[in-house]
């Protein structure tokens, strides 16, 4: 009996602990369609993992998970009109993540936290949205153009060639902007993990 009630203490704390160290990832995007794929990834090295997938319903998606400590992750978003990028977002222990927005260029969504690495992100972010913005929605002209290079003629894929070369040009014009403003933020605040 008594081994019994020591092993359902040490199942109550067990399961205490893992629920002191959850994280809840609640993002609500506006003219976003319904049944829109959203997932979240964690950086092993040199290869994303996916943690979790959900499917936009009105607007909305979710995650959880367990964390031990502070660590970031990566939100993407699958199909058309998306750009190839992602959203950093930081979690930790007992923390619950808000992200808002609006459309597919999920690199500039909102993403409310109590995370000082998060409001960090958030202030490069900020300084740079513009240009971000831009450059996501190159990225996903380039992603469409790749899409109909595979049903393409050979002439038409010259040109598509052509095409994509000048949305990189540009994009690589505005990287040199945010890169710009970045160095400003820079030479304001202490040298971070950020």
């Amino acid at each position: 009996m008594k081994r019994l009630l020591i092993f359902v203490t040490g199942l109550f704390f067990f399961g205490f602990a893992k629920a002191q160290n959850k994280y809840v990832i609640k993002g609500h995007i506006a003219d976003l369609e319904d049944n829109t794929i959203i997932s979240l990834f964690e950086d092993n090295g040199n290869v994303l993992s996916v943690i979790s997938s959900d499917t936009v319903k009105a607007g909305m998606f979710t995650f959880s998970g367990t964390a031990d400590q502070k660590k970031g992750l990566i939100v993407m978003g699958r199909g058309d009109g998306f750009p190839s990028m992602w959203l950093d977002v930081w979690v930790g222990p007992g923390i619950t993540v808000k992200i808002s927005g609006s459309g597919k260029l999920l690199k500039t969504w909102n993403v409310e936290s109590t995370i000082p690495e998060q409001k960090e992100l958030n202030r490069y972010m900020l300084a740079s949205k513009v240009y971000q913005d831009q450059i996501q929605m190159l990225s996903a002209r380039e992603g469409g153009l790749f899409q109909r290079m595979d049903k393409a003629e050979p002439a038409r894929r010259k040109s598509i060639i052509h095409e994509v070369d000048s949305l990189r040009a540009k994009a690589d014009s505005l990287r040199i902007l945010v890169n710009k403003q970045d160095l400003q933020i820079l030479g304001h605040s202490a040298v971070s993990s950020i």
